[in-house]
């Protein structure tokens, strides 16, 4: 018999918040960023996109 554990919920929520200030903070510092910087990155993340896709 298998068992399937759940997180405490609050648990759940505070990862995702924790998750969500990375990001905000992560995404403010992408945009105060100079646009060579910008470009960069965008690449980077496109490429990174097309080798998870294959």
């Amino acid at each position: 018999m298998t068992h399937i554990y759940y997180l405490p919920e609050e648990t759940v929520i505070s990862e995702y918040q924790e998750k969500l200030q990375q990001f905000t903070a992560l995404l403010d510092a992408f945009q105060s960023a100079p646009r060579r910087i910008r470009e960069e990155v965008s690449d980077l993340i496109s490429i990174y996109l097309e080798v998870e896709d294959d």
